[in-house]
């Protein structure tokens, strides 16, 4: 992975301002990549991880479209951020000040429901009700409540809504349905069309739901980091 990480460090810039790759550059989102990638294949992304955390909103959430306009946190970019923050701490130890984020950005998640408008009270998106693989970017309640499940510890109460979301998902021969299929370029077929079973969507499925029916019955535990 060294040989790939020096390859990538030589000949990938972004397109904002040429920075190199591994500097990552104004978008959150793309910065929380950039911190995947780079803590996968062992590379020092200590400075993007401390953008993100300078980049956080009031509100505890972060968006994309921040540096261009005012905005409120986003559903996506947050959970890309927390979850691109999350692996960063498991490979270095992390520290108080990103854990500190991090949790702010789960509370911002945690205050709507996963769902939810914070205004209103209904659901800010049907389609985030639809599963997909890969998700990519996108935001739906799976891969929200897959990334609680990684985390771990005892459910927060508000998950509750979400969580029977993917329970009633699950169809009569136990397996869960690719649902939303998401444009873009396909380099290795991971599923087949929609509305068919989905191996991907079953197995975090499983987890989700493991992950919580196992700390209801136990009485729950701490958060791991």
């Amino acid at each position: 992975m060294q040989e790939t990480a020096q390859l990538v460090a030589r000949n990938c810039r972004w397109e904002y301002e040429g920075l190199p790759f591994f500097d990552g550059e104004v978008d959150c989102c793309i910065n929380a990549g950039t911190i995947l990638i780079g803590t996968y294949l062992g590379i020092d992304v200590d400075p993007v991880v401390q953008r993100l955390v300078a980049d956080q909103m009031p509100d505890g959430g972060w968006n994309c479209w921040a540096e261009a306009r005012p905005a409120p946190g986003s559903f996506a970019s947050t959970l890309d951020v927390i979850d691109a923050l999350l692996r960063w701490e498991r490979q270095t130890g992390g520290s108080d000040e990103v854990r500190r984020a991090r949790r702010n950005g789960e509370e911002y998640l945690l205050r709507r429901n996963l769902f939810r408008s914070w205004r209103t009270g209904e659901t800010v998106n049907p389609q985030w009700l639809l599963f997909s693989y890969p998700p990519r970017w996108h935001y739906d309640l799976l891969k929200a409540t897959d990334y609680f499940a990684r985390r771990g510890g005892t459910p927060d109460p508000r998950l509750a809504e979400a969580i029977e979301q993917v329970r009633t998902k699950r169809q009569p021969d136990g397996r869960w349905l690719l649902e939303n299929s998401h444009p873009g370029a396909v380099h290795f077929r991971f599923e087949e069309p929609d509305g068919t079973p989905s191996r991907w969507n079953t197995l975090r499925a499983l987890r989700v739901l493991r992950w919580y029916e196992a700390s209801a019955h136990s009485g729950g535990a701490s958060e791991m980091n």
